[in-house]
């Protein structure tokens, strides 16, 4: 009886081992070719392969390699291969046609058993850090950044108040946690914080944790909030209001309560910035690395005249205006009824803006009570795209967020394309010789710069579509050139003075360091023009 119990056990291990891979160098082949042709799958938002995009992708195989009459008698199961993808961002919106395309690319495979299973796992990628605070900056003022985890920051600006930005700032950011991004939303307006009176988290006291002395931010829905409303003083009535403060001080407290709070691993971070294009929208673009702006108007007249000095605004800061919103633009009374433009229509005009300025996303809000009521009024229901998924009010923010998301993804994976066809450019006709062992910071506008070995230049190099071009600029031109900015007297500079560091600001300069002492803030066009006439 013993001996029947061993030999039975003997003959259930070998099936069981008989439904893997006959040998590791049989399963190592099938992984290696299914691995081939899942790096030439078409990514469907940027039209390029995942291998010319840049995604990471692995492939295992485990099972059974080939069907055979003991396998199929035992019920066991067939050989399998199984793909895992890093995204980019937890807020993709090809997630299904993705898939589909991957299992197709997995079972085109030659030679696998037609019994072969096929799964595909997705994964988020830990998020790049972004030097959003000059590491001079850093070590100047001991200031460590809780932004440094964020991949793409979004500024959601209007150059006139009451058109509505707080509401689309709130419900673009709850519609990119929908899509299954990581995102947060940081009120930027200390003058009239907004966003305490738009959503009501349970718990609304504002930590500081004690290991970093950061501010923990609250907790809604899954988005991470951070509003000055919560942390200021309260006044004799026990209640938290707006700030009373001249424009550098309200500048310096709205950067530091974006920097210190601790935001964590966020794939996007949306900024409900102040109205107009005073103090504290010029500091914010000018410190913080903007991935694009969102420009916020109504139909009515007054507010369309003040958009194009929002979007000439950001593009002086290099930021890219990347949708353009028609806030309170129609009322429909029901879903039969024609729609009514109470303000006028103002699409064609909106139209010749965002082509003007080549903004490649457009939406259109309607007038909606539920959209502006106070919580006291109704029973709570903001942000409106939690409470109404895909209704009228909804579905424009979830069109504009799916939007944002391919934009994002493609501005990314454009701007690593172009380096690395600039990088093999300059490698294969050798014009990378000042370039080489530079440490290059920037590159938001296509545009990035670096000391060289030694410090005795700052080199600049410009990406386009078919190459690059690359310049060095002593830096003795650079340190004069920054004293005739500051109206200072450029034959005052040593001829021996150097560049010791170069850390980027914003999208639109780089902080140089020189070895007088002095610290410089050089915007990467004019080091741009400088290369171009040395």
């Amino acid at each position: 009886m013993l001996a029947l119990k061993r030999a039975r056990r003997s003959a259930i291990w070998g099936l069981r081992h008989a439904r893997r891979f006959a040998s590791a160098a049989e399963a190592a082949q099938a992984e290696s070719a299914a691995l081939a042709a899942v790096r030439q799958v078409v990514e469907p938002v940027t039209g390029l392969s995942l291998e010319q995009v840049g995604m990471d992708v692995s492939v295992r195989a485990k099972g059974a390699s080939l069907p055979s009459a003991t396998s199929a008698a035992t019920g066991g199961k067939g050989p399998s291969l199984v793909a895992s993808i890093e995204l980019s961002s937890g807020a993709y919106p090809e997630r299904p046609a993705l898939e589909a395309a991957v299992k197709g690319a997995l079972l085109s495979v030659a030679g696998l058993p037609p019994s072969t299973g096929v799964e595909v796992q997705m994964r988020l990628r830990a998020p790049r850090a972004r030097p959003h605070v000059t590491e001079l900056r850093r070590r100047a003022t001991m200031v460590t950044d809780g932004l440094s985890e964020v991949t793409s920051i979004i500024g959601v600006s209007s150059c006139k108040g009451g058109v509505g930005k707080s509401t689309v700032a709130l419900n673009l950011a709850y519609s990119l946690a929908e899509m299954g991004g990581r995102v947060g939303l940081f009120d930027a307006d200390v003058y009239g914080p907004s966003l305490p009176s738009l959503v009501q988290p349970e718990d609304t006291a504002v930590v500081r944790l004690a290991d970093k002395g950061w501010l923990r931010p609250l907790s809604h829905h899954g988005v991470r909030l951070m509003s000055y409303g919560w942390v200021a003083p309260r006044g004799d009535d026990g209640e938290r209001g707006g700030a009373a403060m001249r424009g550098p001080m309200a500048s310096s407290v709205v950067q530091q309560l974006s920097q210190l709070t601790d935001w964590g691993a966020l794939d996007v971070l949306v900024v409900d910035m102040p109205p107009g294009t005073g103090d504290v929208v010029i500091t914010l673009g000018q410190k913080l690395a903007f991935s694009g702006a969102v420009i916020v108007t109504t139909p009515h007249p007054l507010a369309r005249v003040d958009v194009r000095k929002g979007v000439e605004l950001f593009q002086r800061m290099r930021v890219p205006s990347l949708a353009l919103v028609n806030n309170m633009a129609y009322l429909r009374p029901s879903a039969a009824a024609p729609a009514v433009h109470p303000f006028g229509q103002a699409a064609d005009e909106l139209a010749a803006l965002q082509s003007r300025f080549d903004i490649p996303a457009a939406a259109s809000v309607p007038l909606d009570a539920a959209l502006g009521a106070a919580p006291s009024e109704w029973p709570y229901r903001s942000p409106e795209v939690l409470d109404e998924v895909g209704g009228q009010s909804s579905r424009p923010f979830a069109n504009l967020a799916d939007s944002l998301a391919r934009e994002l993804m493609r501005r990314e994976h454009s701007a690593a394309i172009k380096a690395r066809r600039a990088e093999t450019a300059r490698d294969a006709d050798g014009t990378d010789a000042a370039g080489r062992g530079v440490a290059f910071v920037g590159g938001a506008g296509g545009i990035e710069a670096g000391i060289a070995p030694g410090g005795d230049a700052i080199v600049v190099r410009a990406f386009r579509d078919d190459g690059a071009e690359q310049h060095a600029v002593a830096a003795v031109a650079a340190r004069r050139a920054s004293l005739a900015a500051d109206a200072g007297a450029p034959e005052d500079v040593h001829e021996g003075v150097t560049a010791l560091a170069c850390a980027p600001e914003g999208n639109y300069a780089v902080a140089v360091r020189f070895s007088d002492g002095h610290e410089a803030i050089l915007p990467l066009e004019e080091l741009l023009r400088l290369g171009r006439g040395s």
